[in-house]
């Protein structure tokens, strides 16, 4: 069966249909007056087979979007979105033929250096002291990282990425807006108490969780959703202005200062990309600055209040107490720590007045060692020389407020991490989708001179163009003309 060429239409129907008989079934169980573990059983086994069945039923290339979809809009613990990119590199990895051609040398340096770090997760759970524990993420690893690495060329789902994810988060920052207004999660809440692990308020002032659990969480996706948002702003998109909005208000309710720091990082590479791109760009960037510094004037009580509260000045401390503790613990497995997810065994008793150790970097440290922090290190400067040497505006941003983000909580305690890492992956080695002339930065509505198509096994790759004029040539001349009409002979 031939399926639409665009996965416009195929996932958000998919979605909706998913969306709604999940809805149905989270509303209509507790009117039957059952007890809350058994329907939590019931909702997940349907919204699960909902979710798999719409899985197979999407175009492959649409797969990375419903996974950004489900992460958003549904409890992680119901659907993992890694099963979604399981998914997409089983059905791209039974293609007939290869799909496109090989990313870039710096695509293919960022899948290598991934490759690099599935294998220190494999040795360090071989020897690891806490086997059982480190199983769950070293398998969570394998799925959401490894289907990046044997999909490969993911541009399609990388251009599609790029322009659902800021959808996605303005949806999901309005509703954290309504939730702060509220004072109360009018649907998660629901869903937490059903499915068991309600979200419980114990800060200062009120803090939107919405589907995510816990606010950093949630302000870690807005924060990252924000980003690339105003990099297709700057790149032209208008409507992405909007999006800018509601993520940044969404943001504020968060009151998450590793978020707001994320962004800040997030804006500064930007306008440092924005500087060299010219004036068309740098004008809609400051335009964006002032749309940033009217949410923050309009937000700046709140934020004062929760930065001064004793709860956060706590907190501050705490995280400064990790340091020490964490060294402490490293030195006893130095070279491949004591396995993936770990973080908290490898401390011992020490975590039980620590609580959490709030920072993914350290706990990488503790979990796969020295090694795995440097292949972790690798990953963050391959991924943003990636996008910096591509002028790609929006995947500098994303990158910079992810890997920000994650150095400012436990971010290793969900699973969830790895898998928004996977697509953060996807964005910049499926790159921009355009061809641009070195020194210049795409503004979103140009078109290549010599526009092209790469063709593909099952249509879910294309839609790139050779940054390269003698390939592009070359391309158009041997492989899409003959497909397209027979060359006639030439007559001297």
């Amino acid at each position: 069966m031939r399926v639409p060429r665009s996965p416009a239409l195929w996932a958000p129907l998919a979605l909706l249909l998913g969306g709604f008989m999940s809805a149905a079934a989270l509303i209509g169980a507790p009117l039957l007056g059952r007890s809350a573990p058994v329907d939590g059983v019931i909702v997940i086994v349907i919204v699960a087979a909902l979710w798999l069945a719409a899985a197979f039923a999407v175009p492959t290339r649409a797969l990375p979007t419903m996974a950004i979809l489900v992460y958003a809009l549904i409890p992680y613990r119901v659907l993992p979105g890694a099963v979604l990119l399981l998914i997409w590199s089983v059905r791209r990895a039974a293609a007939a033929r290869r799909v496109g051609p090989w990313p870039s040398r710096g695509g293919v340096a960022v899948l290598a250096i991934v490759s690099a770090l599935l294998l220190v997760a494999v040795l360090s759970l071989v020897v690891s002291p806490y086997r059982g524990a480190s199983a769950a993420w070293t398998v969570n690893c394998l799925l959401a990282l490894g289907a990046v690495v044997v999909v490969g060329d993911c541009r399609s789902e990388a251009a599609s990425l790029r322009r659902v994810w800021p959808a996605v988060g303005a949806v999901v920052g309005a509703y954290a807006v309504l939730e702060y207004v509220l004072r109360r999660n009018p649907v998660y809440g629901a869903v937490d108490q059903l499915i068991g692990g309600a979200a419980v308020q114990n800060w200062s002032g009120y803090r939107s969780t919405a589907s995510l659990d816990h606010p950093v969480y949630l302000g870690m996706f807005l924060a990252c959703s924000c980003a690339l948002a105003v990099g297709a702003f700057a790149r032209g998109s208008r409507w992405s202005l909007v999006a800018v909005v509601l993520t940044g208000g969404g943001l504020v309710t968060t009151l998450s200062r590793g978020a707001f720091l994320a962004l800040g990082v997030a804006g500064v590479v930007g306008a440092i990309l924005a500087a060299f791109a010219g004036r068309a760009v740098l004008r809609r960037f400051a335009a964006v600055l002032v749309v940033a510094a009217a949410i923050t004037a309009v937000a700046l009580p709140v934020l004062l209040e929760r930065f001064g509260s004793s709860e956060a000045q706590g907190s501050v401390t705490q995280r400064t107490r990790t340091y020490d503790i964490v060294f402490s613990a490293w030195t006893q497995h130095p070279v491949l720590g004591t396995g993936g997810g770990t973080a908290a065994d490898a401390v011992g008793d020490a975590i039980l007045s620590l609580r959490y150790i709030e920072n993914w970097y350290l706990q990488i440290l503790l979990g796969l060692g020295a090694v795995g922090l440097l292949v972790v290190a690798a990953l963050v400067a391959a991924l943003l020389t990636t996008a910096v040497r591509r002028r790609d505006l929006p995947a500098a941003m994303l990158t910079a407020a992810f890997c920000v983000a994650i150095a400012t909580y436990n971010a290793d305690d969900r699973a969830a991490t790895l898998f928004l890492l996977a697509l953060v992956v996807v964005v910049v080695v499926g790159g921009g989708g355009a061809a641009v002339a070195p020194g210049r930065l795409a503004t979103g509505r140009e078109t290549p001179a010599t526009p092209m198509r790469v063709p593909d096994a099952n249509r879910s790759g294309g839609g790139d163009e050779l940054l390269v004029l003698p390939r592009m040539l070359l391309w158009r001349r041997f492989v899409l003309l003959p497909r397209r009409r027979p060359l006639e002979p030439h007559l001297s």
